[in-house]
């Protein structure tokens, strides 16, 4: 039998109606991933965490706070800011040097302002940016702003350390698999 208009119409009101029916009792996924429960259909959400748990915010910064921390002390204590900017260097290389996917599976894993810190600047339209490993260690020194100085591969292989020790080991094996040998060895 086939739908007249007027059906159809009506079975398209019927699913927008359903649909801003569980948008207001079902609240959004971040929502729930913060101290609500699984809710039945008809149930309102109340929107809020329990005191004891940190929010999204909090939790990210505390995350990032132990990424940049972590960093310092395997560069040997140096400071917060040149821990800062020796991870973003490493993660903007490294990010430069992925297929769009692959970059995209990685930055699914971070926490959310590393992950801002991954994504900043970057052009997808270039990606990946084919490099060996001596251009590698030259991009990642220039966005990591090392003094001309300052040896880059230890740094380098410092923020590869971290990076791999807060990502899965799946990823990091998807990952190190799509570069070349000489970039992954720098890394591993």
């Amino acid at each position: 039998m086939q739908a007249t208009p007027r059906h159809h119409a009506a079975d398209q009101q019927q699913r927008r109606a359903g649909r801003r029916e569980d948008q207001a009792h079902l609240g959004h996924a971040d929502d729930r991933d913060h101290g609500s429960t699984t809710l039945r259909r008809g149930e309102r959400q109340v929107m809020g965490t329990p005191r004891d748990q940190p929010d999204a915010i909090e939790a990210t910064v505390q995350k990032t706070n132990r990424w940049i921390k972590e960093l310092s002390e395997e560069l040997g204590g140096v400071s917060r800011r040149e821990a800062y900017r020796v991870l973003r260097g490493f993660l903007h290389a490294l990010r430069d040097r992925l297929t769009v996917d692959e970059a995209a599976q990685l930055g699914a894993q971070l926490p959310m302002l590393v992950r801002g810190l991954y994504y900043e600047g970057w052009d997808p339209s270039r990606a990946p940016r084919k490099m060996r490993a001596e251009e590698f260690v030259e991009m990642f020194a220039g966005q990591a702003a090392l003094r001309p100085s300052q040896e880059p591969e230890p740094a380098l292989r410092a923020a590869a350390c971290v990076w791999r020790r807060h990502i899965s080991e799946g990823e990091v094996v998807d990952v190190l698999s799509t570069l070349p040998e000489d970039v992954r060895r720098l890394l591993e």
